[in-house]
């Protein structure tokens, strides 16, 4: 490829220079990712720096973390057209540093690396830019670049034809995390919907709140109501509650709720025939959003895993509704379609760390985080629900909306 080539090439790929800042609001900053590498801890990062830049190399520096070879640091290569430049540090530098890099005519495709809680190592794949996207069958590898580690396989990342064009993941005083963002990654929520937001629109809706007892229905963690609202109180990992209510066929899932503390999960626990799921909020230290199990892979490492760098803000009154039918699932955030999954659910399941004692059940999940449910309500559209329990006589009335 000449250079007059490849610097029409990049200049096809029409995307818009963005650098995403922590704190900003979810809809404006939302990302489709593939899977990603390590763990969520430390700070996030994402980055996409320039219109038609393309990622083709990285310069690291390696270290030793309780006597395993790590990254301990990572700073990305970029470059647009014949122009070569140089992303932000994450982690901390550690002399001496190494430079994987594309030679001319090719760009990062892939990832190959291995890591639980922190990045230890990784092969970078380089793919040959054709036109707006990547050759897939003509490319070379980097060779491993650190160390590997004996928990766990090797974790891919990218790989497809879609050129590379920006980072993200976390990071401390070490790469905690990586993923890489592939072209055409952003995602654009719908226009906002009046009725995922409205009471008077769900008028024959199933009132769940007054069917729970927190003593008895509780499966992990303290939950309590209060001032006619449910709350989680405990600060524990996969704290959830069994709502004793199995849903219809088809129907709407609506919960109104406040995270007041923590930085992880907010959830809803829901089935459609028989086959359970999890609707996951604030996932992975608050970074994304998603479905799991989608094809056995997790809230934060499946394809349909939308990605932020500040999913929830403590202390706001957020409304969640889920629309579950026969053929997928849609899920509303503020009245905003923010993922959607077709699927006859044929490749959905739960974790065990999500599990309910009535797995066909609906239910609430306040993971590591202390939330306050104010209201919680079905809309059945297909089919009728069933009740498991009588309501408590303790609870007398609904929280209001």
């Amino acid at each position: 490829m000449n250079r007059r080539t490849f610097a029409a090439t990049t200049a096809a790929l029409s995307l818009a220079a963005w650098v995403v800042a922590v704190g900003q609001e979810p809809s404006s900053t939302l990302l489709k990712l593939p899977a990603s590498l390590g763990h969520d801890i430390g700070a996030p990062f994402l980055e996409m720096p320039q219109p038609q830049a393309l990622l083709v190399g990285f310069k690291i520096s390696l270290g030793t973390e309780k006597n395993q070879p790590v990254v301990r640091s990572l700073q990305p290569i970029y470059r647009a057209g014949w122009k070569r430049f140089l992303g932000a540090v994450q982690g901390e530098v550690k002399e001496p540093t190494r430079t994987v890099e594309a030679r001319a005519g090719y760009a990062v495709g892939g990832l190959y690396g291995m890591g639980i809680v922190v990045v230890n190592g990784f092969e970078v794949e380089f793919m040959k830019v054709q036109g707006g996207a990547l050759d897939i069958h003509h490319g070379y590898k980097s060779g491993w670049v650190g160390g590997k580690n004996r928990v766990g396989g090797v974790v891919k990342l990218a790989a497809t034809s879609k050129p590379v064009v920006g980072v993200f993941g976390r990071s401390d005083t070490m790469v905690r995390a990586l993923g890489l963002i592939e072209a055409g990654s952003i995602f654009q929520p719908g226009p906002v919907d009046a009725r995922m937001t409205s009471a008077a629109a769900w008028p024959g809706a199933v009132r769940l709140l007054p069917l729970i007892d927190p003593a008895r229905d509780a499966v992990l963690g303290r939950w309590r109501m209060r001032d006619g609202a449910l709350v989680c109180a405990d600060n524990v990992q996969a704290a959830r509650l069994l709502i004793p209510y199995e849903p219809p066929e088809e129907y709407d899932f609506r919960i109104v709720f406040k995270r007041t503390e923590g930085e992880q999960t907010v959830g809803q626990l829901f089935s459609q025939d028989e086959k359970p799921a999890l609707w996951a909020m604030g996932h992975w230290g608050n970074s994304c959003f998603g479905f799991e199990m989608v094809k056995g892979r997790s809230a934060n490492n499946n394809p349909l895993t939308v990605w932020t760098p500040h999913c929830l803000a403590n202390n706001r009154v957020y409304a969640s509704v889920l629309q579950v039918r026969k053929n997928g699932v849609r899920a509303f955030l503020d009245g905003r379609l923010m993922n959607e999954w077709e699927t006859d659910f044929s490749d959905a399941s739960r974790q065990k760390l999500w599990k309910l004692p009535n797995e066909r059940a609906l239910g609430l999940v306040s993971d590591r985080a202390i939330t306050v449910f104010h209201s919680v309500d079905v809309l059945e559209i297909t089919g009728k629900g069933k009740l498991l329990k009588p309501a408590p006589k303790s609870i007398l009335k609904t929280a209001a909306y």
